[in-house]
C-alpha cells in the first residue's frame, strides 16, 4: 500500500522509505498508537498483512524498539476504516477475521490483536532480529473502482517502549484460503 501518513500519539518520528515501509525513529515513548493512512486503487481486497521487518537503526536491529537484548513489541490492537476516494462516504470500520502470523510468542498469539481485549496482543519473543509478518482477514470485501482511502490504527500500549520499528502494510486479493501460513 502507498503510505500517505503516519501519526505517533506518542511524538516518535517516522521516515518513508523506497520499498514502502515506514521506518519509526525519534523519542521511544514507553506505549504508542500509530495512526498510517494510505491509499490503494485495488478492489476486491480480502485482507491486509502487517509485515515487521529489521533496520540497522533499531535495537538490536528490530524488529521493535524495545531494548538492544530484546527488540520486541506488542500490537494490542490494528484497526483498519476505508473510504472511498470520492469523499462522499464517511470512513466505515473494517471488521477483521482469521489473523495468522508467521510466529507468535506464547501467550501473544497474533489473534490478541484484533479481540478487542486490551490486556491481549501480538508479540514476537524470543525470535528477534528478523522480520515476522500476520495477515488479518476482511469480513467483506472492499475496494472502490475510484480509488479507496484507508486509515489503519495500531495500538501498542505495553510499555517500556515495546513498539513497532520498522514495517509495511500490504493489501491481499484473491483467494484467502491460498493465505494460509505454514506452521
Amino acid at each position: 500500500l502507498q503510505v500517505e501518513g503516519f501519526a505517533s500519539q506518542g511524538g516518535a518520528s517516522h521516515t518513508l522509505l523506497g520499498d514502502g515501509s515506514v521506518l519509526v525513529g525519534g523519542p521511544r515513548p514507553a506505549t504508542d498508537v500509530y495512526t498510517v493512512t494510505a491509499r490503494t486503487e485495488l478492489t476486491g481486497i480480502r485482507g491486509f498483512r502487517l509485515a515487521t521487518l529489521t533496520d540497522a537503526s533499531l535495537p538490536g536491529r528490530g524488529p521493535g524498539r524495545h531494548h538492544p537484548d530484546r527488540p520486541n513489541f506488542v500490537l494490542h490492537e490494528i484497526m483498519v476504516s476505508a473510504a472511498a476516494c470520492r469523499g462522499e462516504e464517511a470512513p466505515v470500520r473494517i471488521g477483521l477475521h482469521s489473523a495468522s502470523a508467521d510466529f507468535s510468542q506464547a501467550r501473544y498469539a497474533v489473534a490478541g490483536a484484533i479481540d478487542g481485549d486490551p490486556k491481549t496482543g501480538w508479540a514476537i519473543a524470543p525470535r528477534f532480529g528478523k522480520p515476522h509478518q500476520a495477515t488479518f482477514l476482511t469480513r467483506d470485501v472492499i475496494g472502490n473502482a475510484g480509488g479507496t482511502h484507508l486509515t489503519f490504527v495500531l495500538d501498542q500500549h505495553h510499555g517500556a517502549g515495546r513498539t513497532i520499528g520498522r514495517f509495511r502494510l500490504l493489501a491481499v486479493t484473491g483467494n484467502p484460503a491460498a493465505l494460509q501460513t505454514p506452521d
